[in-house]
């Protein structure tokens, strides 16, 4: 008896074993096709382009669905798709871009099929502003950058692959592709302009670990302006990662707010996902897939206060406690991390840098009026330039959340016009120097201005580059 029932359990194991083994090998062998970035960028009418492409289990490869005047052809000898933009583009000539559909099929019948994107597009090489952040404004364009060197130091990184971290809306860079060294993305078009919005990339070793960033900060080129104060100081016209200037809509509001970032780290984070910072939301972040990612609120300890967890954990937000002396550095505090000087750290484009509080000296309020409340911001001027200054608040260092609170004599925590922070380079002991205002709903004409105030340095804040 026990010797029929080991039979039968070793049966049993076989054909689970056997079935298994089936399964395996029936979806390997599945055919499949791959097209890469799945995208042919040519630079000019007429021209043309290559892309190669890998498969198994099939046998030929078409295209169908071909953009009026283009031409595209598949080789199976070489792996290789081939496309000729139209002479002319527009006027019924031709598509300046378009998706074709790309078909394998399968020993069996079958067939498998992809798209492929193809279009007339300019190509930009951002090597000449090599930064942790790379300002965007022509549409239609395909973008490169080195994904083997840090920010504008020139240190090299291993690279192995760079993949979105998150991004403000879906598909802002699209057909990505890293080879040779360089990262590649495309920026298409929309109303005109390009679809703007903030972009993390990340450079990832060959075990999968984060080892850099960039910040890809995608605005109309006519948002983006600059202006010489008094003291011979240039500014950038908006803040960091903003997407305007102006406030005459709640949507222009929360465009002008730009990202928060904690004293001394290069990573951005998002602001609030609406113009009031209603229930302290955030702004919503999608990763390459279009899938939702979030913020991750970490406290600082001898772990994760480090300048290398900081740096390889760019959705973790620092925040700071009594031990570190609310840094979302741990123990080793250090003032060089911005500077007046540029530093590796410093999250501004190539050109520019984090102020200094003497940068910001001569400023006052234009108008104390009661009313100017509705602003959601201050101008600011020395008597010989104006800007405008949004009011978004700042991350606390307690808990990350997005406050936008002022306090004034009465106690009573007033929820607008708001209070306006900006880091600068600077420190003060232990804490770090912020440029601050704020509206007195009591009493506007005690409203203010502090070119440098000392604040914890686990708070996010935003930034008004200043020119080096």
């Amino acid at each position: 008896m026990d010797n029929l029932i080991v039979k039968c359990v070793r049966r049993c194991l076989a054909v689970v074993v056997a079935a298994a083994i089936f399964a395996s090998c029936g979806k390997d062998d599945a055919p499949w096709l791959s097209l890469g970035p799945g995208a042919i960028l040519v630079k000019t009418p007429g021209g043309t382009g290559t892309l190669g492409f890998t498969a198994s289990d099939i046998m030929s490869v078409s295209v169908t669905d071909i953009p009026e005047g283009w031409t595209l052809t598949a080789d199976m000898a070489t792996m290789t798709l081939t496309a000729q933009a139209p002479a002319k583009i527009g006027d019924g000539e031709g598509a300046e871009s378009g998706t074709a559909t790309v078909i394998g099929r399968a020993p069996d019948g079958g067939a498998v099929t992809q798209e492929l994107f193809v279009s007339v597009a300019d190509a930009v090489d951002l090597g000449s502003v090599q930064s942790n952040c790379f300002i965007v404004s022509q549409p239609n364009t395909n973008y490169t950058f080195d994904a083997m060197t840090k920010g504008e130091s020139g240190g090299p990184i291993a690279t192995h692959d760079v993949r979105i971290v998150w991004q403000t809306e879906t598909e802002l860079i699209r057909y990505c592709e890293f080879a040779n060294g360089k990262y590649s993305f495309y920026v298409g078009a929309e109303d005109g302009g390009v679809k703007e919005g903030n972009v993390l990339v990340g450079a990832y070793d060959a075990a999968g670990a984060l080892l850099w960033t960039w910040h890809i900060w995608i605005v109309d080129a006519d948002d983006v302006g600059e202006q010489t104060y008094a003291n011979g100081k240039t500014f950038m016209s908006l803040n960091l990662g903003a997407l305007g200037n102006t406030n005459a809509t709640n949507d222009e509001i929360l465009a002008s707010f730009g990202l928060f970032y904690q004293w001394g780290r290069r990573v951005p984070f998002v602001g609030p996902a609406s113009y009031d910072a209603a229930r302290g939301t955030d702004h919503a972040m999608y990763d390459a897939d279009g899938i939702r990612v979030t913020i991750e609120y970490v406290r600082s300890d001898a772990g994760t206060g480090t300048a290398d967890y900081a740096s390889s954990h760019p959705l973790s937000f620092i925040l700071g406690v009594e031990e570190s002396a609310y840094d979302w550095l741990y123990a080793a505090h250090s003032d060089e991390l911005w500077g007046r000087t540029k530093t590796e750290n410093d999250p501004c484009p190539k050109g520019w840098r984090v102020p200094s509080a003497e940068d910001f000296a001569g400023l006052e309020i234009v108008d104390k009026a009661a009313g100017t409340e509705a602003m959601y911001g201050w101008t600011l001027t020395d008597g010989t330039a104006t800007a405008f200054y949004p009011a978004a608040g700042f991350r606390t260092y307690l808990t990350g959340g997005i406050q936008n609170l002022y306090s004034p004599e009465t106690g009573v925590e007033v929820p607008k016009p708001w209070m306006g922070y900006y880091w600068t380079s600077g420190t003060d002991a232990l804490d770090a120097s912020a440029m601050t205002f704020w509206f007195d709903a009591s009493d506007a004409a005690r409203s203010g201005f502090e070119p440098s105030s000392p604040y914890h340095r686990a708070g996010g804040m935003q930034i008004r580059c200043v020119k080096e």
